[in-house]
C-alpha cells in the first residue's frame, strides 16, 4: 500500500456508511520517524506503547511505501494521486518558494466536506503558502492551528531557511500569526488543539482530524534534537545524548497518541472512530537535517530511494476492524 492509496479508501469508507454512521477518522502523522522506532517494529530502546496499542489490536502495515520526502508524501495522502501527476515530486517546498499543491486539486478534506465532515488541520502543512489560497484553510480544512514550512524550533516557533540567512516566526491559527504558544514544546501544543477540537466537536457531525506533527523531524540548526527535560530523565539508558533527545522528541509523539485516543473515548466517540498512524517517510540518519533515528534494518533513508526512505511506519486502528492483531508481509 502507498500513501497516496490511503485517501481512496478513507473515501470509500466513508461514503460506504450513511450519514448518522459515517465513521470519524483520525491522522496522525509523524515527521521523520524511523522503522526501528517503535517498540512494534522491535525496538527496545525506544518504547512506544501507545502506538504499539493501535497497532496491536489493528492493523499493522509493514508494506506501507510513501515518497522519500515531506512535500511529495503529504500532496500524495491529500489528494490520492501519485505526485509525478501534480507536479509535486521534485523536492520540498522551501521557505521562499513561490508553488505549492496546484489549486486544481480536490484534496481529501474538500472531499469529505461534501459527505457532512468538519474537517481540522494541526500541524504541518508544507504544501504551499505563497498565496494564501494555498493555505490550509483554503483547501478543505475548516481549522488550521500550526505551522506551513517543513520544519521549526520546538519552543521558540521560528524557521530558519535552509539555505538563505534568514529566520522567522512560523506559528498560525488558520491564516493569522498566532504567539499564545512561544516557550511550550510544539508536540505539547499541537496535541492539545486536537484535544480541544475534539472536546468541542459535535458528534452528531463526522470528524475528519488531520494531526501532523512536528517530532521526530528535526529543529532548526542551531539546536536541532529537543525534548523537555523531565522526559530525558527517563531515558538515561541511551548513552548517546542525540540518540536519546531523538528518543525522547518520539517518546513525546507516542504519549501524543494516548492522550489523543483518551480524548476520543471521553468524548465516546472512539468507538466510531478509524485512527490512522503513519510516518511520512524515514528517517533522515545523515545530511540536513538529521535527527539520529534508525532505519534498521532497512537500506537508506529519507530522500533515498531505498527502503529506509520509503517504507514507513503505519498501522490503523478501528473497533470495527473484523480482522484484528494483523500484520501485512
Amino acid at each position: 500500500m502507498t500513501a497516496s492509496c490511503l485517501a481512496p479508501l478513507l473515501m470509500s469508507l466513508a461514503c460506504a456508511t450513511s450519514h448518522i454512521s459515517r465513521p470519524n477518522i483520525v491522522f496522525i502523522m509523524a515527521d521523520d520517524l524511523g522503522w526501528n522506532d517503535v517498540s512494534f517494529h522491535g525496538s527496545d530502546q525506544i518504547l512506544t506503547p501507545n502506538i504499539d496499542a493501535l497497532a496491536y489490536n489493528g492493523l499493522i502495515l509493514n508494506q506501507h511505501y510513501s515518497e522519500a520526502l515531506c512535500t511529495p508524501s503529504r500532496a500524495a495522502l491529500l489528494t490520492g494521486k501519485y505526485p509525478i501527476h501534480t507536479g509535486m515530486q521534485h523536492n520540498v517546498i522551501l521557505e521562499p518558494e513561490p508553488r505549492g499543491l496546484p489549486l486544481s486539486e480536490i484534496t481529501l478534506p474538500q472531499r469529505l466536506q461534501t459527505l457532512g465532515y468538519a474537517t481540522h488541520a494541526v500541524g504541518k502543512w508544507h504544501l504551499g503558502f505563497y498565496k494564501k489560497e494555498y493555505t490550509p484553510h483554503y483547501r478543505g480544512f475548516n481549522s488550521h492551528y500550526g505551522f506551513w514550512n517543513g520544519y521549526q524550533d520546538y519552543y521558540k516557533h521560528t524557521v530558519q531557511a535552509s539555505f538563505f540567512s534568514f529566520e522567522g516566526y512560523d506559528m498560525r491559527l488558520n491564516n493569522n500569526v498566532s504567539w499564545e504558544g512561544v516557550g511550550r514544546y510544539s508536540t505539547d501544543l499541537f496535541t492539545d488543539r486536537a484535544i480541544e477540537i475534539v472536546a468541542k466537536h459535535d458528534a452528531k457531525q463526522p470528524l475528519f482530524l488531520y494531526l501532523a506533527h512536528l517530532a521526530p523531524h528535526a529543529g532548526n540548526y542551531d539546536n536541532p534534537l529537543q525534548a523537555p527535560r523531565d522526559t530525558l530523565d527517563k531515558l538515561k539508558h541511551i548513552p548517546d545524548l542525540s540518540r536519546r533527545t531523538y528518543a525522547g522528541m518520539v517518546t513525546k509523539l507516542d504519549e501524543s497518541v494516548g492522550r489523543v485516543v483518551k480524548a476520543l473515548e471521553e468524548k465516546s466517540i472512539l468507538n466510531n472512530t478509524i485512527i490512522v498512524f503513519v510516518s511520512d517517510n524515514g528517517a533522515a540518519t545523515e545530511g540536513i537535517h538529521k535527527n539520529r533515528g534508525s532505519n534498521w534494518p532497512l537500506k537508506g533513508e529519507k530522500s533515498t530511494p531505498w527502503e529506509g526512505g520509503v517504507r514507513t511506519v503505519c498501522c490503523v486502528w478501528s473497533s470495527s476492524l473484523i480482522n484484528k492483531n494483523k500484520v501485512s508481509k
